[in-house]
């Protein structure tokens, strides 16, 4: 199967800024070979003068962009943008760019990009990178679920308007910190961002995130009991206490896990890691590297979500693992 396209969504709460950067993307012929969906075209106010052609809802730019407005479900928008590459009417592309509405939850987008069969075979979650407004983002986290949420399932987040007030850029930074330690943090400054803050993944995807400041197995606590776990096993596992484990995580928690990504070194296959990518309860499709990334050869899950328990996480691996040895024997 060819390599799957890599799927960049840009979410960030209202008047954050993600349309600023999204428009400046526009503009900047470093970003070439993408297809943009956005809301509507109206909200971006592209430049006429870098418009090449132009379709209902589909133009095609002078710096290598394809803008798509989305109309009905991201696969039915997938498949448009692709079918008019394919035919020639537009320029081709080699990665997507999806900008939410400001009070979007991406979660949904994410699940869809997992269940559906044509997305997932299609498209790979490159990145999630979240808009949090240097002057607003702090107040916003703190009185806005939907603001929480974008953050607890971003890989990375860019601070906004820092210019405006440098302190305040700060105080945001510290606002993200304390509610996900483990993201990465940027900046964009009138819209302007390198290219790799949208499309590079963040570090190693399968030992995400970078890092963790606490003990691996001891949850960060947030705000709203949104927490992050880290789970590390040092002894490969079978391949069906994954299987099993994810089913238990999802009959468990549910909507109260946001994220799960990890790397697990499987018994049946010790030169092959597992990559894990789960949200909510739903879980992407096994996939498997080729060879480690690193010389380290243990388990890596992170966890976040609400309530999480992490006692009861490393318990129900340990059980898990320990009934799938036993049966082996016989």
């Amino acid at each position: 199967m060819n390599a799957r396209m890599p799927l960049t969504i840009v979410t960030g709460f209202l008047g954050s800024g993600k349309t600023t950067i999204v428009r400046e993307f526009l503009r900047r012929p470093g970003f070439q070979n993408t297809a943009v969906i956005i809301n509507e075209f109206g909200e971006i106010g592209i430049n006429h003068d870098l418009i090449e052609s132009s379709r209902e809802d589909l133009i095609s730019l002078s710096t290598g962009c394809l803008c798509c407005a989305m109309q009905g479900d991201l696969a039915n928008t997938v498949r448009r943008l692709m079918a008019v590459a394919a035919s020639g009417e537009a320029p081709g592309f080699d990665r997507i760019l999806l900008e939410t509405s400001g009070m979007a939850d991406p979660a949904p987008i994410l699940q869809t990009a997992i269940v559906d069969s044509y997305l997932s075979e299609m498209l790979e979650i490159a990145n999630v990178v979240v808009t949090v407004d240097a002057l607003n983002g702090p107040a916003v986290m703190q009185n806005y679920d939907e603001a929480r949420r974008q953050v607890a399932l971003g890989d990375r987040v860019l601070i906004t308007k820092s210019d405006l007030d440098a302190g305040a850029g700060e105080a945001a930074a510290l606002a993200v910190r304390a509610y996900r330690p483990d993201v990465v943090l940027g900046k964009s400054v009138n819209g302007d961002i390198a290219p790799e803050l949208l499309f590079e993944p963040v570090g190693d995807r399968t030992a995400w995130p970078p890092r963790l400041s606490e003990p691996h197995g001891q949850p960060h606590v947030h705000a709203a009991e949104v927490t992050t776990v880290s789970l590390r096993v040092n002894a490969p596992l079978h391949a069906v206490t994954l299987t099993l484990f994810l089913q238990a995580l999802a009959e468990n928690y549910g909507p109260d896990l946001l994220r799960v990504k990890g790397i697990v070194a499987i018994r049946e296959s010790p030169e092959s890691p597992a990559v894990v990518h789960g949200v909510q309860h739903v879980f992407h499709p096994i996939a498997w590297l080729d060879q480690w990334p690193s010389d380290d050869r243990s388990s890596r899950l992170v966890l976040i979500g609400r309530r999480l328990d992490v006692a009861w996480l490393h318990l129900m691996l340990r059980i898990i693992e320990e009934e799938v040895e036993s049966a082996s024997r016989f």
